[in-house]
């Protein structure tokens, strides 16, 4: 178990992953079996919004550095 980097003492409990780790249980522990909210048409939407929107960011940088 060492040899992975594991740490057993109170310092790793506030590692990242850890952290991390432990917040998705909390999450999946609060699943009660049924389906959330349909965003299907949301994502179809601000999926190229946000790449458009990305786009004209890298075009406007471009623009100040020319």
């Amino acid at each position: 178990m060492f040899v992975c980097g594991l740490d057993f003492l109170i310092c790793g409990l506030f590692d990242g992953y850890f952290l991390t780790a432990v917040f998705s249980i909390l999450l999946i522990s609060l699943y009660n079996g049924k389906r959330g909210v349909n965003l299907k048409y949301f994502f179809y939407i601000f999926y190229p919004g946000h790449l458009l929107g990305l786009y004209l960011v890298a075009l406007w940088i471009g623009c100040l550095f020319q």
